[in-house]
């Protein structure tokens, strides 16, 4: 479900009050999975007089809460896992919305839907309205849930990398040195075949060895055949016809 937050500032008191600062913030939903973007639209209609609305700060927050029963204490913990600054203005007696998203950071935990467990997290995006001077900056918060399985209207939003070529550790280097180039051929590769076997070969380099060769004998061959052979391989051993101390 979309969710918005929305809050009013006067940045002056009696007697000088300044104009008030609209502003408000929106999420197309509330649900997303690690390394997908979050799309938010921030709108400020911003009646001072006297000030502008320098940039927005937006970030989103990881809440911990440790919770133990006997005796009953409750522990809060808030982590900032990624920021972002958007330097455009919004001047004095002006209206100005803003389009952006932030993208949820890969290794991120699910959240805790159960708050009865020890352990309670959850995730929040905020956005701070920087003014400047001496005055505090306007927070807007909304509760997001990072979850495993992406919206079905929001997985084109999902980034996706690819992994990064191994450095390879001297030995190797000497390895591929010796081998010999392969003959160049007719057809030019595109960047996309160059990109897919490039990736295939990465894979390829970090398995194992194969031990395929190195298969133990079957029970027959260990019982019958082999043994019988190799009976008959070895040296027959004459022994002498007086005894031996």
């Amino acid at each position: 479900l979309p969710v918005k937050d929305e809050n009013i500032k006067y940045l002056c008191h009696w007697p000088c009050v300044s104009g008030p600062i609209s502003s408000s913030l929106a999420l197309p939903a509330s649900g997303f999975t690690p390394l997908q973007e979050v799309p938010f639209t921030v709108e400020i209609d911003n009646q001072s007089p006297h000030y502008d609305i320098i940039a927005l700060e937006v970030s989103i927050k990881q809440h911990f809460v440790f919770l133990s029963r006997k005796p009953v204490k409750r522990n809060f913990y808030t982590k900032t896992l990624c920021k972002e600054i958007v330097t455009d203005r919004t001047l004095r007696l002006s209206k100005r919305m803003y389009e952006s998203s932030i993208v949820v950071p890969m290794d991120t935990p699910r959240s805790t839907l159960n708050p009865n467990y020890i352990v309670f997290l959850h995730y929040t995006l905020q956005v701070k309205l920087k003014t400047g001077y001496f005055h505090y900056d306007t927070d807007l918060s909304v509760p997001i849930v990072v979850g495993t399985t992406p919206l079905q209207h929001l997985q084109a939003s999902t980034c996706t990398r690819q992994p990064g070529r191994r450095t390879p550790t001297p030995e190797r280097q000497r390895l591929i040195e010796r081998v010999q180039p392969r003959p160049a051929t007719v057809q030019e590769e595109t960047p996309q075949e160059a990109a897919a076997e490039e990736i295939h070969q990465t894979l390829e380099d970090d398995e194992p060895p194969s031990y395929d060769s190195c298969l133990p004998p079957s029970f027959s061959f260990a019982t019958l055949a082999g043994s019988q052979q190799t009976l008959e391989s070895q040296p027959r051993i004459h022994l002498p016809k007086f005894p031996g101390f």
